[in-house]
């Protein structure tokens, strides 16, 4: 959550706006950016929104975010590095960012190896330890 109250709101793969609905209902203004046509409909037909398509096609905000949120997308993209700038482009000096990615680091890692459900080698284009996404948040600006 947040430390702010209220604000502008954008979640990075917002699949079918959940979050969204969760913190609108708490006086957010939310937006979402969400790569499946058919989630981003969903969300968009819950009243929200949303652009569908990748977080690299998405177009400038008339706006600047208090809080931009990304759980377990930053893994997917393509050009992680791009993706994190445009979100400090897109954030107001004091803004918030909340991210989660799967930890290679991790003691499941260390135990499953190959077989560690988050490595999904087809899908993570990119693996994370807290060292590797500090220096990627550092090298985006945040």
């Amino acid at each position: 959550m947040p430390s702010k109250k209220t604000g502008n709101l954008l979640e990075i793969g917002c699949a079918s706006g959940g979050y969204l609905q969760q913190m609108s209902q708490l006086g957010w203004n939310v937006h979402g950016i969400e790569y499946s046509e058919t989630a981003g409909m969903a969300a968009q037909g819950a009243g929200y929104t949303v652009h569908i398509g990748a977080l690299e096609t998405a177009p400038d905000p008339a706006i600047k975010y208090d809080f931009i949120a990304g759980y377990m997308v930053i893994e997917h993209l393509h050009d992680p590095l791009l993706c994190l700038k445009k979100c400090y482009e897109w954030s107001k000096d004091d803004s918030e960012l909340m991210i989660s990615v799967p930890n290679i680091a991790s003691l499941e890692f260390n135990i499953f190896k190959r077989y560690w459900y988050a490595l999904q080698m087809l899908t993570h284009l990119y693996h994370f330890t807290p060292t590797t996404i500090t220096k990627l948040l550092y090298a985006a600006g945040w």
